[in-house]
């Protein structure tokens, strides 16, 4: 971790050569001015009164602008790492240090930390909005949350230039004090109801490792991953980025379980019953041996089913016999199958932890359940023990919650 650090913040050469140049490129357009320009212009006279200021004053100019750049690089490439928190640190320490003026000195801290708070709140509304639907509460907050940054920024280096030409007065203290707290206030409430709001979306987050098995391996990610629904599909947070999971289930390392990263259909041909079981829903295997679908709505005990997504893929929890032609295969419990356009079958076992793709040809892929029902895979069909057929329903989301 200290290692780390240390190569971050020597990283940060570019900026301290920036410090450098900046306040160069000031005393150079001092001089010139100083010698050729009379003092006509109000704004010229402006310029003048900080030009008339000590060296170590505009030394802290420097840094005052350079600090407000700096804040709004973040604000609008919505970055927001380690070494950007310490870097703001160090040149709001450097600020302080040479305009060792203690009166504003606790209100532009706080304003610090409210400011990374809302970069990193944004940071997190721009993600969910790059990577999951459009949402206009969403959009809404991360606008909100970007004016404040500036806004705020901008009134930190107003006040750091009064202090510079000291001009603030002492009998205006107290209204000063009432105008940065409600300041505070209002930037607290810009930054806590979208942080309330994305954390009230349905999000999971394991105790244990979890991965996906697919065409290119095994994806694995740690405990404590926080994973996120929207109205299609799975989100997991990995190395500070929002990623959408692949639509096949996502296994426990340590559990006979499984979570549904996409919507799928949950069939009981004994009990002729058809359900939705939505994204995040976890189908485990309880130490008795019975099957219980924990989703949002309830915790279900079922028993003799499978899922089906409405497109090609299967999901069995009983030793299940594949067969196609002559050909057969038996896969495990918690495995699922992806039949490709009649001519090939894809399959992950979980028993053995392998994905294999078979080339079937074009042919009828069936798959023998227990109790005498069957599935022809091929054309979504179900065949119960009696011989009557189902046409399995291709829209899962239209279908009533298993509750």
């Amino acid at each position: 971790m200290q290692n780390n650090i240390v190569y971050n913040l020597s990283m940060m050469g570019p900026y301290i050569l920036t410090v450098v140049v900046f306040m160069i490129a000031f005393a150079m357009v001092s001089l010139l001015l100083i010698r050729n320009i009379r003092w006509k212009s109000g704004l010229i006279k402006v310029y003048g009164l900080f030009i008339g200021m000590k060296s170590v004053k505009q030394f802290a100019l420097a840094a005052i602008l350079l600090r407000l750049l700096f804040i709004w690089y973040l604000a609008f490439y919505n970055e927001l790492d380690l070494v950007h928190i310490i870097y703001g640190a160090i040149i709001t320490i450097l600020i302080h240090l040479l305009l060792a003026d203690l009166s504003i000195l606790p209100f532009d801290l706080i304003c610090m930390v409210l400011m990374f708070a809302e970069l990193y709140i944004g940071k997190i509304l721009g993600l969910y909005i790059k990577n999951t639907k459009t949402d206009i509460l969403l959009i809404a907050g991360y606008i909100a949350i970007s004016v404040c940054v500036l806004v705020t920024s901008v009134y930190c280096m107003t006040e750091h230039i009064i202090s510079l030409v000291n001009v603030r007065k002492s009998k205006k203290l107290g209204a000063n004090l009432t105008k940065r707290l409600y300041f505070i206030l209002a930037g607290l409430f810009v930054a806590a109801v979208p942080y309330i709001y994305i954390n009230q979306i349905d999000i999971y987050q394991t105790d244990q490792e979890v991965y996906q098995y697919t065409a290119a391996g095994k994806t694995t990610y740690p405990a404590k991953s926080r994973i996120s629904k929207t109205e299609d599909i799975g989100i997991i947070e990995q190395d500070k980025e929002l990623i959408a999971l692949d639509k096949t289930p996502l296994y426990f390392t340590e559990d006979d379980a499984l979570m549904l990263t996409s919507v799928y259909s949950i069939i009981q041909p004994n009990l002729a019953l058809t359900n939705r079981v939505g994204i995040n829903s976890i189908i485990y295997l309880d130490d008795d041996g019975t099957y219980y679908v924990d989703n949002s709505q309830a915790k279900v005990r079922v028993s003799d089913f499978f899922l089906f997504d409405g497109k090609d893929t299967y999901i069995f929890f009983e030793p299940t016999e594949i067969s196609w032609d002559e050909n057969a295969i038996e896969i495990s419990p918690f495995s699922y199958v992806t039949v490709k356009s009649n001519r090939s079958i894809e399959f992950f076992d979980r028993a053995s932890e392998s994905y294999r793709v078979i080339e079937t040809g074009v042919s009828y892929v069936y798959a023998k359940l227990g109790k005498g029902s069957s599935i022809n895979m091929s054309s979504d069909i179900l065949i119960r023990s009696n011989g009557q057929e189902q046409f399995l329903f291709l829209q899962p989301n239209l279908l009533e919650d298993l509750k």
